[in-house]
């Protein structure tokens, strides 16, 4: 069992979606393990005690860290959001100020997550399709990022004002979450893996390609 002295200061940038988070300090593998069985099971089938099992620690430990279970899950939430927002940064500060190439670089990055992390994948799949009250809250929270993400690339002058900033976000989310929440339909209909490399120069090049050209024939 981890001793439960107080555990080495998390770090508070993350890792390139491409490579899983090295953080390993007790408050860590709690997030984590509890992050895989809420994806696993649901969040309400899974109990601090199975959390605290998964994570080799006690559930004092536990309490201590986070409070109670509705608040590891908010941490589970706010580590996902922050880490995809830090990754999404990453792969975009050293691109030209190309739009096409930037949606391209923003697209890639939840594929790579989704191939390279796919407990996280899994858990906001689950918790968005049960839609509870923390489920809300988690799209909330992914609105409001990318309301302030694309604000960021309208004051570049990369894209065009709109006058529905939120509509505009939620299109944009529906690109970014469908191949996560249909994975097994499209699977079946296109007969290869979603986050496979195939699929992924597929449906990256077509997002890109409609935010930036749209479908309208040139006149």
């Amino acid at each position: 069992m981890r001793s439960a002295s107080p555990p080495a200061t998390e770090s508070a940038a993350a890792e390139p979606a491409s490579v899983p988070n090295p953080d390993i300090t007790a408050r860590a593998a709690i997030r984590q393990a509890a992050l895989e069985l809420f994806a696993e099971h649901g969040v309400a089938s899974v109990s601090v005690r199975d959390i605290a099992k998964r994570a080799g620690v006690s559930p004092a430990l536990l309490f201590h860290h986070y409070g109670t279970k509705d608040g590891l899950r908010e941490a589970v939430d706010e580590w996902i959001t922050q880490n995809t927002a830090v990754a999404v940064a990453q792969a975009e500060q050293d691109l030209p100020d190309d739009i096409e190439d930037l949606f391209t670089a923003r697209f890639r990055v939840f594929a790579a997550i989704a191939h390279t992390r796919p407990k996280e994948c899994a858990y906001i799949a689950r918790s968005i399709s049960e839609g509870d009250e923390a489920a809300q809250k988690l799209f909330d929270g992914m609105i409001a990022k990318t309301i302030e993400e694309l604000g960021a690339l309208q004051r570049r002058g990369l894209i065009a004002p709109d006058e529905d900033e939120t509509a505009r976000a939620l299109l944009l989310l529906f690109l970014q979450l469908g191949p996560l929440l249909l994975q097994s339909l499209v699977e079946q209909h296109v007969g290869t893996p979603v986050f496979g490399q195939e699929s992924v120069d597929r449906w990256v090049r077509s997002c890109a390609r409609l935010l930036t050209s749209g479908l309208a024939a040139e006149q």
